[in-house]
């Protein structure tokens, strides 16, 4: 994958280890960390500038609604550790 990248033909998440394994390409690409994996991320609304804001205020009452109804209770199910890290439901 490193010698694809280095050619131009894409981009990848790799491990430490396989930079090590390849160090004469290293010059040829560029390197980035990742964050740090969190379960907290941000839900961002795009929508175009004409949208009715009765039906984006609706859009948003519906994620609102499957995160506290849906998806926090399930992931506190499968990972109950992290329920102080996520955002109350």
């Amino acid at each position: 994958m490193l010698k694809l990248i280095a050619e131009g033909l894409g981009w990848s998440f790799i491990r430490p280890a396989t930079l090590i394994q390849h160090l004469e390409l290293t010059e040829r690409i560029r390197i980035l960390p990742m964050p740090n994996p969190v379960m907290q991320r941000q839900l961002i609304l795009a929508y175009r500038k004409d949208i009715d804001p009765q039906m984006r205020d609706e859009i948003l009452v519906i994620c609102d609604r499957f995160y506290k109804e849906t998806l926090h209770p399930e992931i506190i199910r499968l990972a109950p550790w992290l329920a102080a890290s996520l955002p109350a439901s």
